[in-house]
């Protein structure tokens, strides 16, 4: 990871064909030189549609295998770009340079690359580290409190498998210092597991649920996360009472509080069903203490059976 401010990033891009969201375009635009394509962020980007409109743009340009290509966005162009690099003349180099908490504190590292298909999240895709990731942590300060509020859900879940991280995070420390170790702590899983074979699984702690909500009710990324961390840990009941309370009261805090509405269960089970995680069963991420953590799979209507009687 590189560290950066703004007034640099331009030099650094220069000559390379950047991507990047249109909000951040227009906010940061200044910083960046003319050979930009700007797209709109968000989920619904993150599909074959707009993976081949890129391509053919690419191809217009006329980039080549040497050429490196850049991602100045969220999560969702980070993932969109970086598929197309894996794919593209069977893979070109990229650069990804995050503008938002979440992207950040988490979806920027570990290499992996996503689109949705069939309404199942993240089900198209590679494993494909960028060559370099920038950080300029002035693209937070452009970010309105929802934004604030998605990442962060992200970030106590990474603190709930490392106790240095958590005890950071239940001292409510320096952001920048804060994201710093949630990045020592993704790369520590995913370079002792790139394919996600092992321990990095860990990582999906509370998104069995939360991708399943957000693939059904197309609820931001974090707030997802941060429901499946609260109601996984209830269904599965491994976690000690205290740990409970806590991923309770720190996920309210980060959104104001748990959105209240009718999860229609039996919907969601469905997709979860789909995840491309599964074996035998719906797999989950069963924590028992801060940093301990094993792997389970439920069957379905196990499932939907614990999670109507928590409801």
């Amino acid at each position: 990871m590189t560290e950066l401010q703004l007034k640099d990033l331009n030099e650094k891009l220069k000559g390379h064909f950047v991507v990047i969201d249109e909000n951040a375009y227009k906010g940061w635009h200044r910083f960046f030189g003319g050979n930009c394509f700007c797209i709109k962020g968000g989920e619904t980007i993150k599909d074959f549609k707009h993976a081949e409109r890129l391509i053919v743009k690419m191809l217009k340009l006329g980039i080549k295998r040497s050429d490196t290509i850049v991602a100045v966005g969220g999560g969702a162009v980070l993932d969109l770009v970086g598929f197309v690099a894996s794919i593209y003349m069977r893979g070109v180099a990229w650069i990804n340079v995050p503008t938002t908490l979440l992207s950040m504190a988490d979806s920027s590292i570990g290499g992996k690359t996503a689109i949705n298909a069939g309404g199942i999240k993240n089900i198209a895709g590679s494993f494909y580290p960028p060559k370099e990731t920038i950080f300029c942590y002035e693209f937070l300060q452009s970010l309105d409190e929802n934004e604030i509020k998605n990442g962060f859900c992200e970030i106590i879940k990474t603190a709930l498998l490392d106790k240095k991280l958590f005890e950071m995070v239940d001292n409510d420390e320096d952001l920048k210092t804060i994201i710093r170790e949630c990045v020592r702590v993704k790369r520590e899983y995913a370079e002792s597991d790139l394919y996600d074979k092992g321990k990095r699984q860990f990582l999906n702690l509370g998104h069995t649920i939360g991708h399943g909500i957000e693939s059904v009710y197309g609820l931001p990324h974090g707030i997802c996360v941060a429901i499946g961390l609260d109601l996984e840990t209830k269904i599965l009941g491994t976690a000690p009472k205290k740990l409970q309370a806590w991923i309770e009261q720190k996920t309210n805090k980060a959104i104001g509080q748990l959105p209240n509405f009718d999860i229609d269960i039996d919907k969601v089970a469905r997709v979860m069903a789909s995840d491309k995680k599964n074996k035998n069963g719906i797999n989950f991420v069963c924590l028992e203490d801060v940093g301990i953590c094993k792997m389970v799979e439920l069957e379905k209507e196990e499932v939907v059976k614990r999670w109507k009687k928590i409801n």
